[in-house]
């Protein structure tokens, strides 16, 4: 996404705001001394955007546009400035005043603008760039490379022109649902044509990289939300879908969502012995264990 030098003075303002500069004389690693522009951090959020749609991405910049405009003033009953003129006293003030605010709009877009700037602040790396604050919070980074030369055990089919394909049953999806409906269909005998959109990540692709990983592993590249931004969705657009971006738990649904899914939404299968018994194949097919 390009923006302009104008959008982009006012994001490193905002940036600066949300994550300043701070006097602390146990800084030691220097973490609260280094606010976000010393990171560069309003470069990595415009490229984060370009996951968003062409809606979102008209938000953002109306979002921007807002913030550069004196009419900015008018929506924390502040002076006539834009945002890369208030003092960071005053721009603190207005950002608390929007997280606050009874307009459901100004509330969303601080909420974005702060979901974007504390993620990428604290979870960015790539292989050139270490993280700068993950020496103050202890945490080591990535353990170790990614294995090489490994063998893919799927070799997925791309389809880049027209083609004819022809099968018993089409599953949309390879996530937790389609996976198994299309395992169980291909045991039953069925000729299966799984479709992914998403790209397909094998053991030498996970960088352990978060910022990398949810942009490349996860829908919309990880900034996908509720229309009004309050709520952040994590889904897996790739191979896999949830069952390859989510940790390594496997919980079992709750017995009392289980019955009320059955009782208050007219799902009586929920309460079921073979809706139960069906947990304990996935369990076995995935090797769940307590250990």
């Amino acid at each position: 996404m390009n923006l302009s030098s104008r959008h982009t003075a006012v994001l490193r303002a905002v940036c600066d705001a949300l994550i300043p500069s701070v006097q602390e004389d146990s800084d030691i690693h220097g973490l609260y001394a280094m606010k976000a522009s010393d990171f560069a951090l309003e470069e990595k959020i415009t490229r984060s955007v370009e996951y968003l749609s062409e809606e979102q991405q008209r938000d953002f910049l109306r979002l921007l546009n807002i913030l550069a405009s004196r009419l900015l003033g008018l929506t924390w009953f502040g002076g006539l400035r834009a945002m890369q003129q208030l003092t960071p006293n005053e721009a603190e003030t207005m950002l608390r005043r929007w997280s606050q605010s009874t307009i459901p709009q100004l509330r969303q877009g601080f909420h974005v603008l702060k979901k974007l700037a504390m993620f990428l602040f604290y979870g960015f790396s790539d292989e050139n760039t270490v993280n700068p604050t993950w020496k103050a919070i202890g945490y080591p980074g990535p353990l170790s490379a990614p294995p090489q030369n490994v063998p893919r055990p799927i070799q997925p089919l791309s389809i880049d022109q027209d083609t004819v394909l022809s099968c018993d049953v089409v599953v949309v999806g390879s996530g937790a649902g389609g996976g198994v409906v299309a395992g169980e269909l291909a045991d039953a005998g069925f000729d299966i044509i799984v479709i992914e959109k998403g790209r397909y990540g094998a053991e030498q692709d996970f960088t352990q990289r978060e910022a990398e990983m949810v942009s490349t592993y996860y829908e919309a590249g990880g900034t996908c939300t509720t229309k009004d931004g309050s709520i952040s969705l994590f889904a897996g657009s790739c191979l896999g879908g949830g069952t390859t971006i989510n940790w390594t738990a496997a919980l079992r649904t709750p017995e009392y969502v289980l019955e009320e899914w059955a009782q208050k939404h007219g799902n009586p299968h929920f309460a079921s012995p073979e809706y139960k018994r069906s947990f304990q194949l996935v369990e076995s097919a995935t090797c769940v264990n307590t250990a």
